[in-house]
């Protein structure tokens, strides 16, 4: 695992349906082949969960990234952000950052992303 000295993060911009993964977060998860999200609706948390298969649902991480061309991961197309806005009262224009925490004992990120987005609860809008 490469140590970059930044926190993990993602940027999720609802309006045109796309997150933004940052090589932190990639490295932490220990560099998988495939990623998938799970959300716990009751406690509003996000997670980002490393495979080594892939499975239904989940997202190939793209070569040009594993391969360190790009720093971060752009996924467009996530509805679920949309979903995610309506829920949680985001402003639908916004571009909102969240730090993640990793969970070594699931290999997996977790993003606290309740109701009002702050650094406090690890989400900001940019």
């Amino acid at each position: 695992m490469r140590v970059t000295g930044i926190m993990p993060f993602i940027r999720v911009n609802a309006r045109i349906q796309r997150m933004v993964i940052n090589l932190a977060a990639y490295d932490i998860l220990g560099q998988p082949p495939y990623i998938e999200f799970l959300w716990n609706d009751e406690k509003q948390l996000f997670f980002i969960s490393a495979l080594s298969e892939r499975k239904d649902g989940c997202f190939a991480v793209p070569e040009r990234f594993r391969e360190r061309r790009m720093q971060e991961i752009c996924l467009q197309g996530i509805t679920f952000f949309d979903y995610l806005a309506r829920k949680l009262g985001w402003k639908y224009d916004a571009i909102y950052k969240f730090f993640g925490e990793f969970l070594p004992q699931f290999n997996m990120l977790c993003f606290r992303m309740g109701d009002d987005p702050d650094a406090s609860k690890g989400g900001s809008p940019e």
